[in-house]
Formats: structure tokens, C-alpha cells, sequence
């Protein structure tokens, strides 16, 4: 899990990728495959693949960049009664 996102899972020594379109692009043709009853499809990442950690790095990456929301930046609200100096 990243940010509370399940992108990945290992089941009877397969690993599942969550299926992305930028994860489509980067694989070409992915295999893909459903880890558990009613899951969605998944991209099966060969033992070959993800012991290529740099290729693996990336795919990764891309994958989070496109299911992991992007949080807007947190706006401060003035606490009732807070006085602001000014100079006049």
C-alpha cells in the first residue's frame, strides 16, 4: 500500500499490479490476471520483471502517479477572535 492505496499483491507466488493505462503503455502487452474472486483485472509483473528493480522502480511510479489522489494543500482558517496587527 502507498497513501492508503493497494497497488500491489503477491498470491500463490504471482505478483498482481493494479492495471493503469500509464502501467499499459510502459508494459506494451501486459498479461493480465484476476488475484481473487470478483477482483478486477491485474497486470501479472514476472519474477524476471521485478527483479529488475530499476524497470520495477518505475513501473511502480507511474502506477502511483496515476491511482494515488493528489491532496490540494490544506488552507489555515484565523481562529475566531484572532486579532491581526495592523499599522496605520
Amino acid at each position: 500500500t502507498f497513501n492508503n492505496e493497494l497497488f500491489a499483491r503477491v498470491v500463490n507466488d504471482t505478483l498482481y499490479l493494479r492495471a493503469t493505462e500509464a502501467g499499459r503503455s510502459f508494459l506494451g502487452k501486459p498479461l493480465k490476471g484476476i488475484p481473487y474472486k470478483h477482483a478486477e483485472p491485474h497486470f501479472i509483473i514476472s519474477e524476471e520483471q521485478y527483479e529488475d528493480s530499476e524497470w520495477f522502480s518505475r513501473l511502480v511510479d507511474l502506477t502511483l502517479e496515476e491511482i494515488v489522489p493528489v491532496n490540494p494543500p490544506v488552507r489555515r482558517r484565523r481562529r475566531r477572535g484572532a486579532q491581526i496587527d495592523s499599522e496605520e
